[in-house]
């Protein structure tokens, strides 16, 4: 999936501005009427060097170990059993 960033109004006229990940610029248009906004200008953004090269070193880092695998094991399973939705779990 390709990554767009718009421009839109929304019902009240206020300017929106975002992005959205969909798979052309007709999902992302089909998306944006679905979310009551009037879609302007729809652009496919394209990664940077910084981007890329953010990207190049997190791949290129070294893997946890075994104590930051038990550490995290051990705070997942508190915040799971605390109730806490696993999305903000994770942030």
């Amino acid at each position: 999936m390709a990554v767009f960033q718009y421009k839109g109004r929304s019902g009240a006229g206020q300017l929106v501005e975002g992005t959205i990940e969909a798979q052309s610029i007709d999902a992302v248009a089909s998306q944006l009427f679905s979310n009551r906004i009037t879609p302007i200008d729809i652009t496919e953004s394209r990664p940077t060097a910084n981007e890329v090269s953010e990207f190049l070193q997190k791949i290129n880092s070294p893997k946890p170990g075994l104590d930051d695998l038990v550490l995290f094991s051990r705070q997942m399973y508190s915040l799971m059993k605390a109730g806490i939705p696993i999305v903000r779990a994770m942030s």
